[in-house]
């Protein structure tokens, strides 16, 4: 069975997660702390042990630099790297704002577009891993919420991207390493090739084929970060790597995390938001006391 987007299988993986997300969600409500702490790591472990699991099956298993595939190549690898050690491990309140955030959205959008399994067959080890992988990325970090093994609080979320921009920083690092120990080849000799570089979380770029979306992101993008400012090639266009995401990141990413914070941040928003209509009031009232 290939996959393609709106296939009948394309469809069936969706609904599958919104099977599990209902089964888990019914299942944990009114399970202990202690139970709901076990299989939410199980669910996160599953992943991590499958993404090294890989490189014994096709096309990983016959190909010499697999193990760059196994690296925090990009958001979602090192997210299934990380993700069960800072559920266990972290007391940094932001970190597992960003695992649910980005968890659930970077899942999502996996589950949408799945680019990089499109036309493969779907019973391959590596089709069914991936859709596993972003399964759990959403369920995970749900669950780790809706279990209050962890609480929202709106007002954090101004240091999502901060911590967003980290993640970035790591990927930077980790394919310059991969270029430099042999595992990832060197860009072609075309500085202007959009796709003469691997473009992992766009840290480089935006390529083309995606469209509408290179473009609106350019228009979100202060053109100083899409121009070279110095030298023979002053004035061609070129992203600053990493540096261009920043402001599309803050217009885009606050918004969002704050709609899937709202069904658990609600009360908590009105509250702020009455306060801060009173405040205002007992301002203008103050300042027409003084005239």
């Amino acid at each position: 069975m290939i996959l393609k987007l709106f296939s009948p299988i394309y469809f069936i993986m969706i609904f599958l997660t919104i099977i599990l997300l209902v089964f888990f969600s019914i299942w944990l409500k009114n399970k202990s702390q202690k139970f709901t702490k076990i299989v939410i790591s199980i669910i996160f472990f599953s992943s991590f042990i499958m993404h090294f699991l890989k490189l014994v099956f096709p096309p990983y298993n016959t190909d010499p630099l697999a193990f760059r595939k196994v690296t925090a190549e990009n958001i979602c690898a090192l997210s299934t790297l990380t993700f069960p050690f800072i559920f266990l491990l972290a007391k940094s309140l932001v970190l597992k704002d960003y695992m649910f955030y980005f968890g659930v959205m970077s899942g999502v959008v996996a589950l949408l577009f799945p680019l990089e399994q499109l036309n493969n067959d779907f019973f391959r080890f590596e089709t069914i891993r991936f859709y596993f992988a972003h399964i759990v990325l959403i369920i995970g970090p749900y669950l780790m919420v809706y279990t209050n093994h962890h609480q929202l609080n709106y007002r954090r979320i101004y240091k999502v991207p901060l911590v967003f921009f980290a993640v970035l920083g790591i990927i930077v690092v980790n394919e310059v390493i991969l270029t430099e120990i042999g595992l990832v080849p060197l860009r072609g000799s075309d500085l202007f090739d959009p796709k003469g570089y691997r473009n992992f979380s766009m840290i480089f770029g935006v390529v083309p084929e995606l469209g509408f979306t290179e473009e609106f992101l350019r228009l979100l993008t202060p053109k100083v970060f899409l121009k070279i400012p110095f030298g023979e090639y002053a004035g061609r266009d070129k992203y600053w790597p990493l540096i261009w995401l920043v402001v599309p990141t803050y217009i885009l990413i606050p918004p969002l995390c704050f709609l899937l914070s709202w069904p658990w941040e609600k009360e908590h928003i009105k509250q702020d938001f009455k306060h801060l209509v009173n405040k205002i009031n007992n301002q203008i009232i103050l300042f027409k006391e003084e005239k």
